[in-house]
């Protein structure tokens, strides 16, 4: 028997082409692969008979012959896989950036049932560009035509009724598959080639994806796909003779198969973009850090906001009164759980009181801010004289600011008198050396010779009326406890000339 070559054609002595199809797959058992052969009425009143190899679940034949034309596939290796470098940011958790702008990816999780061990999980997180792949040298989105919609769809059923090698070079770069050569002959003897699948249009023709792209190169861009008249096509060349695979040897020998090469070749490549994509990032640590100190290092300011918030948060694991006062109201027992944000007790500071005297409308007429006051508590009697300061007025009457305010409707025949809370600050000195307790009654006594004040208060407060620094401690702490850590470390200065010789490296 004479040799025949994997794809190619030969003329019969009726003019017919030869199909020899070689899809270079392993052999396995079970075989995912099964002969067909098909027969129905063709709609013209004949019948149609397809013969050929097809997949369990395909709705039609895969490789194979209707009588009229013969058909099959071999890998293609045209431009419509890209790799795509994803960018990350801190400040977006979870999220990289893609050519359409930031998004999350999508997690999908499958089971897949092992015989006899196991079953296996996969986990892909998807991007709208297609598929995550991580490496040691960053993350990136595998765009390729297999992963769209258009690379599914029945229209391999119309290749059954192709009756000429024209209408199946047209049908092919509509069938909803990856990239493939696809190689046909009819039974008027003509052979040809052409690509199956959809093929991108890129924003930059010409430019072929043999290194990962950054998300902003407009290479990597797809604006829809190219028309089915705009692909490749070889349609009889002379010499009635076309070959798709295993044209390429390894110096001639025949040693190696032209797809074993092109693999080699592939992975070559991928490796030099690892080393080119490492490189950059080695020159851009080396920028961060080049003429740093230890104290401006970034890992180091990282981890000095660490220190700082895990000793904080220590800190406050002993809770401290922000005052100093009495304590009353305590709802917390001895060995108690108690929850964030629940009341554990009141504390009164004796230094910080203050009288709400209730004076009646008609008595404001001449009392003023700053004026002097004289008070007298039941609880020492009159011989004790509190000195004070009008310190302002409430902007309101008591009843005004009730949960039920009162309704002095007209026709009432009874006026009743309303109060207005007047603030007066005592004496510190006073205080100390006579504590009162909250809510006694006290006699108040003002002195309103000088009208000179206001009022009101005109001006907002430069300070707040109550603070405390019980909490400060705790931050200088942990600024001290960071000084010494950092000066233990000293004060060498990081240079980036090593980082700058690596990154020469080829």
């Amino acid at each position: 028997g004479r040799h025949v070559e994997p794809d190619h054609f030969r003329l019969m002595m009726d003019c017919a082409a030869i199909v020899a199809d070689d899809m270079h797959l392993g052999i396995q058992l079970p075989a995912i692969w099964y002969r067909a052969a098909l027969q129905y009425p063709d709609g013209k009143g004949g019948q149609r008979r397809v013969v050929g190899v097809t997949l369990p679940g395909a709705p039609f034949v895969v490789v194979g012959s209707n009588g009229h034309v013969a058909w099959g596939f071999t890998n293609s290796y045209g431009d419509y896989m890209d790799f795509i470098a994803l960018d990350t940011d801190a400040a977006r958790p979870g999220q990289v950036r893609t050519q359409a702008g930031w998004e999350t990816p999508v997690l999908h999780e499958e089971t897949i049932l092992v015989k006899g061990a196991p079953a296996a999980r996969l986990a892909v997180r998807e991007t709208s560009l297609g598929p995550v792949r991580a490496t040691p040298a960053g993350a990136y989105a595998l765009h390729w035509t297999a992963h769209t919609p258009r690379a599914v769809n029945f229209n391999g059923l119309r290749l059954e009724s192709a009756d000429t090698l024209e209408q199946a070079l047209a049908i092919a770069p509509t069938l909803g598959i990856p990239a493939q050569n696809f190689v046909g002959g009819d039974d008027r003897g003509n052979i040809g080639w052409t690509i199956a699948g959809p093929l991108p249009r890129r924003a930059a023709p010409g430019v072929a994806s043999t290194y990962p792209m950054t998300a902003d190169d407009p290479a990597g861009v797809w604006q829809g796909w190219l028309a089915p008249d705009e692909y490749p096509k070889v349609l009889n060349p002379p010499g009635g003779h076309l070959a798709t695979a295993n044209s390429r040897q390894l110096a001639g020998s025949g040693a190696i198969s032209a797809e074993d090469i092109h693999h080699a070749e592939d992975s070559a490549k991928t490796a030099r973009a690892a080393l080119d994509v490492a490189q950059q990032q080695l020159a851009s640590a080396g920028a961060l850090i080049d003429q740093t100190s230890v104290a401006s290092h970034p890992e180091v300011q990282a981890a000095v906001a660490q220190l700082r918030e895990a000793y904080i948060a220590n800190a406050r694991t002993t809770l401290r009164a922000p005052v100093s006062g009495l304590v009353t109201k305590r709802s917390v027992q001895l060995g108690q759980r108690v929850n964030a944000g629940a009341a554990l007790m009141s504390i009164v500071p004796p230094e910080q009181m203050w009288v709400n005297a209730n004076f009646k409308e008609s008595q404001l007429r001449d009392i003023r801010i700053g004026q002097t006051v004289e008070l007298s508590a039941d609880v020492y009697g009159k011989q004790l004289r509190y000195r004070g300061r009008v310190i302002g007025q409430d902007a309101g009457t008591g009843s005004a600011f009730a949960l039920l305010p009162a309704q002095n409707a007209s026709g009432n025949w009874i006026k009743v008198v309303q109060r207005v809370p007047i603030r007066i600050a005592l004496d510190p000195q006073q205080l100390a050396a006579h504590p009162l307790k909250l809510g006694l009654s006290m006699h108040v006594t003002v002195d309103t010779h000088d009208r000179s004040g206001a009022v009101a208060k005109q001006t907002v407060a430069g300070r707040a009326a109550y603070t405390t620094d019980v909490f400060a401690h705790e931050l200088a702490e942990a600024d001290q406890l960071v000084e010494r850590i950092v000066a233990d470390a000293g004060a060498h200065t990081v240079t980036a000339a090593a980082t700058a010789r690596l990154a020469k490296v080829n």
